[in-house]
């Protein structure tokens, strides 16, 4: 073999892995196969991973969201921290099978930081603030 073979790559003729598109990362979620896609997400939870938790979300968003491909970027953003939040919280919790009231303790936590009133005025907004809040 040369003596060139022990080289580092060329960043510029280096592969890497092709993101693609919002459809194209989702159609490859979309065509694993259910064990496949059981298994990633199970080892993405496992290890934290939230690139590949916000892979996941994406790709569910995009498939199974009302909005589809529609969705705007801040829904995006805001899913994609929501992603992050969840496991700067959720330190000592199992992703897959979180404790009875973890999800309420995690709503509470996340609601301190909400404007007081930012739901006021809004009728929609009335009722997810719940009767308590009349």
């Amino acid at each position: 073999m040369a003596s060139d073979d022990h080289r580092e790559p060329n960043p510029k003729t280096a592969l890497d892995r092709y993101t693609g598109d919002q459809l194209s990362r989702a159609e490859g979620w979309a065509k694993l196969p259910a064990d496949e896609l059981k298994r990633r997400a199970s080892k993405a939870s496992a290890e934290r991973d939230p690139v590949e938790l916000w892979a996941l979300v994406e790709a569910y968003l995009f498939l199974h969201g009302s909005k589809g491909a529609r969705a705007s970027h801040h829904t995006l953003r805001t899913y994609k921290r929501g992603v992050l939040d969840l496991l700067a919280a959720w330190q000592g919790e199992n992703l897959l099978r979180p404790s009875r009231d973890a999800g309420v303790l995690y709503r509470r936590g996340t609601g301190r930081h909400t404007r007081p009133g930012a739901l006021a005025g809004h009728p929609a907004g009335e009722a997810r603030r719940g009767p308590d809040a009349l």
